[in-house]
């Protein structure tokens, strides 16, 4: 029968004994385990059964940062059937045309006007419905399948704003890069060609970047040369989430700051998260940045960014996603 003491104690126990290194031939090793423990006979009665929820339960360990132990639930199966097919299905995700991207207006707070939009990317599964690009985004990652879907996303939102540009409405268009995609040598061609093929001008292009991306100041501050001398501009996304913002600001050469919805969150509750904003608002400006503020969802809200000289929000308080049939609506 299963003792849950009797098993912590153990997994614990060998957990602490791959802490020290080993030592090989006068060569230090530090290796890192994850454990997957299956329960007889709660969950199985048989080698096999006991031997599959093991490993099930280990590969959940893998998931969520690895060096640890994790004993096999009920759910836990659907959750790795579920990753599988998420992971299977994105294979063959733009064959099939199963993306699509909808596009969040970005407001001047001081008018409510529009004066630009932010890709994101959904993805519409045949059996699973929708689901999040918080979910699929990671596996994406993961499997290597991102440097496509980035490209893709890249293309069909610089096709489709070359369309509203047609339409006269000239608006600029944020697209959202992975680490991986800034860090492929061929990025930059990649963007010009597109930007090329669409006779789309850069300047209504942003490339939008989290802070992580930014860790490497001199790559980062090279790549970012070159799509500045294509006319593109960049975006730290996410501002703040970071553990490293100040020196981000202070090393690369970025053009928008957008501050995190968890902060707009808090700016009417708590002092502290107010008094930040307010800091980064008016550092921002100190070195002439743009500065956006995402998820912004009450008048009240907007109304504090105002009164603080913040310039540029985006959030369901001025609209939600749209499809790119329905900005125009919006626009005109």
């Amino acid at each position: 029968m299963y003792d849950e003491k009797k098993t912590k104690l153990i997994a614990e126990k060998l957990l602490s004994m791959f802490k020290k290194p080993i030592k090989i031939k006068d060569q230090l090793f530090y290796l890192t385990i994850s454990m997957g423990i299956s329960r007889y006979p709660e969950t199985a009665q048989d080698i096999v059964a006991l031997y599959q929820q093991a490993e099930i339960a280990m590969y959940k360990v893998k998931d969520t940062g690895k060096n640890n132990y994790h004993v096999f639930m009920t759910d836990d199966a659907a959750l790795i059937e579920r990753k599988r097919r998420i992971e299977f299905g994105l294979k063959e995700v733009l064959s099939r045309n199963e993306l699509y991207l909808v596009y969040q207006p970005k407001v001047d707070l001081s008018t409510g006007i529009i004066y630009g939009t932010e890709a994101l990317i959904r993805w519409k599964h045949p059996l699973l419905g929708e689901v999040s690009p918080t979910e699929f985004i990671p596996i994406a990652e993961e499997s290597g399948i991102i440097h496509d879907i980035g490209y893709w996303v890249v293309f069909e939102a610089i096709r489709q704003n070359k369309i509203w540009h047609d339409a006269g409405i000239c608006i600029d268009i944020a697209v959202n890069v992975s680490a991986l995609q800034y860090e492929d040598p061929f990025f930059i061609e990649r963007i010009k060609q597109t930007l090329l093929h669409h006779d789309l001008d850069p300047k209504y292009l942003i490339i939008e970047v989290t802070e992580s991306v930014m860790q490497n100041v001199e790559h980062s501050n090279r790549v970012i040369k070159e799509l500045h001398d294509l006319g593109v501009k960049i975006a730290i996304d996410d501002f703040g989430t970071g553990y490293s913002s100040l020196s981000v600001l202070n090393n690369v050469f970025i053009d928008i700051v957008k501050i995190d919805k968890s902060f707009i969150d808090g700016i009417l509750i708590k002092e502290n998260t107010a008094s930040l904003v307010k800091t980064i608002i008016q550092m921002g400006k100190s070195l002439n940045f743009h500065i956006v503020a995402e998820g912004i969802e009450t008048e009240e809200q907007a109304e504090f960014l105002k009164i603080n000289e913040c310039s540029f929000g985006q959030g369901y308080l001025f609209s939600r996603p749209l499809l790119p049939t329905d900005l125009p609506k919006k626009v005109t």
